[in-house]
């Protein structure tokens, strides 16, 4: 899979273009009753602290002082049986009345506003009690992932019921003092699966046709506009990205039918939680969905639309608004990377990378989200923002993500930083995912952080490994030294090319055209992320790839769920051999004698790959560091290479830093 086509080409697009006068983004807006202040929104995202509401509520303020024009909250379902996953909100219980109320008033201390998104999850629930107690949906039809659950058909009883709860859910909003109300009819959720042809098979007043299959968006709609003044949005999806589903034209008439019905907003998402199609992982271009976006508002002229998905900075929103009908723009992931990605074209957000690891991936499984790039993220109670009283000398040995996220903090609270890198480019093993196919956007988090530090005035010193009389007139000392590539010992001759994981990337970039498959017949040796993603990297210039591992896990097991599968699909879609139970005995005459699940095998290669896991790269005399009586913190990979890890990386590497320098530990 080698993701899908660009619509506006954001991320050539930006680059270089002029600015955009004036600014579409700072032109206020008439959402319903509401002036918004910026054209740049927060979009909804599942935290997974909802029920804590000064957490929550500091969350947002931080977003809502970073220039967001309105808040808009992870989905929160109407009722219990209408939850998607355990620690989903059911906005019908008292329980939750007071962390929420509590968010929405630090959103307006803040001088911010705040829309709650309400949803229920049909078939994509998994049933308030089990599967004696199944999940409802149009039609007794098991999504790909339901694990042998069967939803219950809905009677009219249900379908009664679950309007009034979205309206009762509308009331009980406007009561807590929200701003506004957006419905979500997409994702594959329950409206999505009463408007599809694949989730509704009824012949009745709720389906049979593509009009009775619009109808039960139409009346939730008219029940949650009669139960509230609030301005209301409706999300939809532009596309379901479902082989069968409802088609275009169906979808743009849906839009026209919610504007009669009372809708003051229409919000474009794509994609279904099951599709095969990536909406928002690395590989899917910048702006790619914003055609899609921009033809639903050119049938509802005069309604403001809000387009989403693949929009990752302030500048990329600006250019979809100027070359575009649509009114706004909702990003939510780049407001976890900086809470200030809404402050202007010339302020460098810290970038938003695509990987899902913090983020989706936790909130799949009912967990805290927070991010990569930022760590602070959900945490702002702990690790609070603002300047320090006292400045202190800091040295950050290794520019990989944990020393670069950790100069940053330290940086931003008004600390004088000096970073050190031993080689002659930033970014460590970030540097080295930048360099996987379609992995782009690591490139970006990394020039990001690194402008963002020199503007602060922070030191950054490449090609040199300071020693310890050097290190000793600091402070506080972090080692981030990050890992180096094991080196197994292989029984191979002379006739194969053989290359570790990071060689072989740093070929990877190296333009095929006109050298076709020159690297000939390729082996890999290992089967986690990394291995999995060199393997898809190098397709172009490989002639045939296998990937061998000895265990029997499966390939890429315990990476990222959510994206795992993109670099897995293009090894599969070229053909790849993926050998479980194997084990390279040696290389002859290019003849790799493999064992694989105790069978003797023989494969031709040309080129060797090793990506068998990591060691610590330390590269201080922490000893010596000791007796100088510095004190410092070893983070990251340098602590710990069993797994590369990233996300426990700046996580350990702000926390670090924080404790180091303010005695504080987060």
């Amino acid at each position: 899979m080698r993701g899908v086509a660009p619509a506006l080409g954001l991320r050539s697009a930006r680059e270089g273009a002029e600015p955009i006068d004036p600014d579409p983004v700072a032109v206020p807006w008439q959402f319903g009753s509401l002036r918004v202040p910026s054209r740049l929104l927060m979009g909804s995202m599942h935290t997974g602290f909802e029920r804590e509401g000064a957490r929550l509520g500091a969350f947002y303020r931080e977003r809502v002082e970073g220039g967001a024009g309105l808040i808009i909250t992870g989905g929160y379902a109407v009722e219990s049986r209408g939850r998607s996953v355990a620690d989903d909100i059911d906005f019908s219980s008292p329980e939750v009345d007071e962390p929420l109320a509590e968010s929405v008033r630090c959103v307006h201390e803040a001088g911010g506003l705040i829309a709650v998104q309400l949803f229920h999850a049909g078939r994509y629930s998994r049933g308030p009690g089990g599967p004696t107690d199944p999940p409802i949906a149009p039609t007794a039809l098991p999504w790909r992932s339901a694990r042998g659950v069967m939803p219950r058909e809905m009677n009219a009883e249900d379908i009664a019921a679950v309007i009034e709860a979205f309206a009762a859910a509308a009331r009980h909003a406007e009561r807590l003092g929200y701003d506004a109300v957006e419905i979500s009819a997409s994702e594959g959720y329950l409206i999505n699966e009463f408007c599809s042809p694949l989730t509704n098979r009824r012949d009745d007043e709720w389906g049979g046709d593509p009009a009775r299959r619009l109808r039960f968006a139409c009346e939730v709609l008219a029940a949650v506009r009669a139960a509230t003044r609030l301005p209301l949005s409706v999300r939809i999806s532009g596309d379901d990205l479902m082989p069968g589903s409802t088609t275009p034209e169906q979808v743009d008439e849906l839009a026209r039918l919610l504007v009669e019905e009372g809708a003051d907003a229409i919000s474009v998402g794509v994609g279904w939680h099951e599709s095969t199609t990536p909406t928002v992982q690395y590989s899917v271009p910048h702006g790619a969905w914003l055609g899609v976006d921009d033809r639903v508002a050119t049938a509802v002229p005069g309604t403001a639309v809000i387009g989403s998905n693949r929009v990752l900075n302030y500048r990329e929103a600006q250019l979809a608004l100027d070359s575009s009908s649509l009114t706004a723009i909702a990003i939510a992931r780049p407001f976890l990377a900086d809470p200030h990605v809404a402050r202007g074209p010339q302020f460098t957000a810290i970038a938003c990378i695509g990987c899902d690891e913090a983020c989706i991936d936790r909130s799949l499984f009912g967990k805290p989200i927070s991010c990569l790039v930022n760590p602070r993220a959900g945490f702002e109670t702990q690790l609070p923002a603002g300047r320090v009283a006292v400045p202190k000398r800091l040295a950050v040995v290794g520019s990989g993500p944990a020393g670069l996220c950790a100069a940053f903090d330290a940086a931003s609270r008004g600390h004088q930083v000096t970073l050190f890198e031993r080689s002659d480019e930033f970014g460590g093993q970030l540097r080295l995912a930048s360099l996987v196919h379609a992995k782009q956007d690591y490139g970006d988090g990394i020039s990001s952080w690194v402008a963002r530090l020199r503007h602060m005035g922070a030191t950054l010193l490449t090609g040199i490994e300071p020693g310890t009389e050097q290190l000793a007139d600091f402070d506080a000392v972090l080692v981030a030294t990050g890992v180096q590539a094991r080196e197994p010992e292989l029984d191979v001759d002379g006739s194969v090319r053989v290359l570790d994981y990071a060689s072989a990337l740093e070929l990877a970039p190296a333009d095929p055209r006109g050298q076709g498959a020159d690297l000939g017949r390729v082996l890999i040796i290992g089967g986690g992320g990394v291995a999995v993603d060199v393997g898809a990297t190098l397709l172009a210039r490989s002639s045939s790839m296998t990937l061998i591992r000895r265990g029997t896990k499966h390939f890429a097991a315990g990476t990222s769920p959510t994206t795992r599968w993109i670099p897995l699909g293009d090894l599969h879609a070229a053909n790849a051999q993926l050998l479980q139970e194997a084990t390279l005995i040696r290389v002859r005459d290019h003849l790799a004698y493999l064992e694989v699940a105790g069978q003797a095998r023989r494969i031709e290669v040309d080129t060797v790959v090793v990506a068998a896991g990591s060691t610590p790269l330390v590269g201080v005399d922490l000893d010596a560091l000791a007796r100088a009586g510095v004190p410092f913190r070893v983070v990251g990979g340098a602590r710990n290479a069993d797994r590369l890890d990233a996300v426990r990386s700046t996580s350990e590497g702000v926390r670090a830093v924080r404790e180091l320098l303010d005695g504080v530990e987060g």
